[in-house]
C-alpha cells in the first residue's frame, strides 16, 4: 500500500520540481525512457515509477541528479522536467487507487464485524465515505496540474490521510464511550434491585450494606470519570472539525475513559461479593438462587482499525 511515507517522497520531489530546473533520471524517446543515470538501461515510465517507489538508492540518485541541474536549462534537464512530472503523476494516481481500495476493505470489515450494531456500522462507514469523497476530488485534479499545483495536491493528500485516521478514531471512540455510558446506567439501577432482594429475603443488612455502599461508590466514581471523558471527547471533536486536532485532549479523554472502565471493573468485583452473600442468605430455601447476575464492566475497545 502506498501510504504517507511514499506520498512524502512525492511531495519532496514535486517541491524540488518547483524550486529549480530539474536534472533527470531519464530522457524520453518514443515509448522508452533513456537513462541519464549511467547503467540503468532503458525503462518505460511505469518501470521508472516502480523503481522510484521500490528502491531507496534509486531515489537518492534521482535527488542527486536534481541538484546537479540547478540553474541548468540544458535539453537534458528540460526533458527531465517533463518526464519527472509524469512520474509524479503516476505515483500520485497510485496513491489514489490504493486509497480507494483500502477504504472499500475497511467498509467490508466493518460490515462483517458482528460486535457492531447497524447504527455503529453506518456511523463508521459515513466517516470513510466523507473522507473518500474529498480524496477523490483531489485525485481528479492531478492530470492537468502544474508542478505548483501538484505540490499543493500532495500536501492536501497528506493532510487528508491524517485527518481520515483521526476522524475514524474519533468515531470509534464515541461509539465506545456510548457503550461505557450504557453499562454505567445499568449499574446505577442495580442499587434499588439489591435493596429489594435484601428486604424480600430478610437478609442481614449488616454484612450486605457495606458492600452495597462500596458498589455504589465505585459506580459513582465511574460516572464522574465518564462525564469528564465525554466532555473532553466533545472538545476534541470540535478541534478536529476546526482542522486543528488537539491530541492532548484526546489523550486526556482516553485516560478518563480508562479510569471509568477501571471503576466499573472494581464495581463488578464488589457486585460478585454481594451476589455471593445473597445466595448464601437464600441457601436451602425453595427456589433458591437470585435473578441477579454480575454484569461485565464493559466491552473492551478494540484499537485496531476496523
Amino acid at each position: 500500500m502506498i501510504g504517507l511515507k511514499n506520498l512524502f517522497l512525492v511531495f519532496t520531489i514535486v517541491a524540488l520540481m518547483i524550486a529549480m530546473p530539474f536534472a533527470s533520471a531519464a530522457m524520453e524517446q518514443g515509448n522508452k525512457i533513456l537513462p541519464v543515470i549511467p547503467g540503468k538501461g532503458e525503462m518505460t515510465r511505469e518501470q521508472l515509477r516502480e523503481k522510484f517507489l521500490g528502491e531507496e538508492t534509486f531515489r537518492a540518485e534521482l535527488r542527486n541528479r536534481i541538484r546537479e541541474c540547478v540553474s541548468n536549462n540544458s535539453e537534458e534537464c528540460e526533458n527531465f522536467r517533463t518526464v519527472a512530472k509524469e512520474v509524479m503523476k503516476g505515483v500520485m494516481k497510485r496513491v489514489c487507487n490504493n486509497y480507494d481500495d483500502v477504504a472499500e476493505r475497511m467498509k467490508k470489515r466493518i460490515d462483517n464485524n458482528k460486535a457492531l450494531s447497524d447504527e455503529e456500522k453506518e456511523a463508521l462507514k459515513n466517516v470513510i465515505d466523507e473522507q473518500a469523497s474529498d480524496f477523490s476530488e483531489l485525485c481528479g485534479r492531478i492530470e492537468n496540474a502544474t508542478p505548483e499545483e501538484l505540490r499543493e495536491i500532495a500536501k492536501e493528500m497528506r493532510q487528508l490521510m491524517k485527518e481520515t485516521k483521526i476522524k475514524f478514531g474519533l468515531a470509534k471512540g464515541l461509539i465506545h464511550a456510548k457503550r461505557v455510558g450504557l453499562v454505567i446506567e445499568r449499574a446505577e439501577h442495580l442499587e434499588a434491585k439489591l435493596q429489594d432482594f435484601i428486604e424480600k429475603w430478610n437478609c442481614s443488612s449488616e454484612e450486605l450494606q457495606p458492600l452495597i455502599d462500596a458498589f455504589n461508590s465505585k459506580v459513582t466514581e465511574a460516572r464522574e470519570a465518564y462525564n469528564e471523558s465525554v466532555d473532553l471527547w466533545k472538545q476534541f471533536k470540535e478541534s478536529v472539525q476546526n482542522h486543528e486536532p488537539n491530541t492532548e485532549l484526546l489523550r486526556e479523554a482516553q485516560a478518563k475513559m480508562q479510569l471509568a472502565q477501571l471503576k466499573l471493573r472494581e464495581a463488578h468485583s464488589v457486585l460478585k461479593d454481594i451476589i455471593a452473600e445473597l445466595r448464601e442468605c437464600r441457601q436451602g430455601e425453595p427456589g433458591a438462587g437470585i435473578p441477579v447476575e454480575p454484569q461485565p464492566p464493559v466491552e473492551q475497545q478494540n484499537n485496531s482499525e476496523e
